[in-house]
């Protein structure tokens, strides 16, 4: 599963024709997804956009890089194997091994990761609003449909992530 969009204002850019923006929309708009990307990074929330310096695109959903322990199917780290993770982060035979499962933190963690996400919600809800302000009427009702396409897309990703016994920054 490959993430959304990483904004509901880069939804609304990634359709830019089809919404018929002008130019001084589509830089007003550019200006605001980056205002939010600085409250997140004040916020201590580094992001880096793809396509700037720093950016590394996630490596495919299911790849060996992204499996909690590092390993890919049917190698030493799957459930029960060498790297697997037990209760309290170790694996079987008390051995140290990979990261904990999203569904296995402790309940301090996960508070911790329900705000950061909360945050990152909040930040693109308030950009978003604020971006309507700039587009004309027949073009804000469309932009919410993108917008809420792209929150929904966004759950799932979280959901399958979660489901995967993997932690997502979106």
């Amino acid at each position: 599963m490959r993430p959304p969009e990483r904004s509901s204002i880069d939804a609304v850019l990634s359709h830019t024709a089809e919404l018929h923006l002008t130019d001084a929309q589509v830089e007003r708009l550019r200006a605001l997804d980056d205002e939010r990307e600085q409250a997140l990074a004040d916020l201590g929330i580094h992001r880096p956009r793809a396509g700037k310096p720093g950016a590394e695109p996630l490596p495919p959903v299911g790849s060996a890089l992204q499996r909690p322990n590092g390993m890919g199917r049917g190698g030493m780290g799957g459930r029960g194997g060498f790297g697997g993770v037990g209760p309290g982060g170790r694996g079987p035979g008390g051995m140290v091994g990979g990261n904990p499962r999203a569904d296995q933190l402790d309940p301090e963690e996960q508070a911790r990761r329900d705000q950061r996400r909360q945050r990152i919600d909040d930040a693109d809800t308030q950009a978003f609003l604020r971006a309507l302000d700039a587009l004309r009427p027949e073009q804000q009702e469309p932009a919410r449909r993108l917008a809420s396409t792209y929150r929904e897309a966004l759950y799932d990703f979280r959901v399958a992530m979660k489901k995967r016994g993997l932690e997502e920054g979106r």
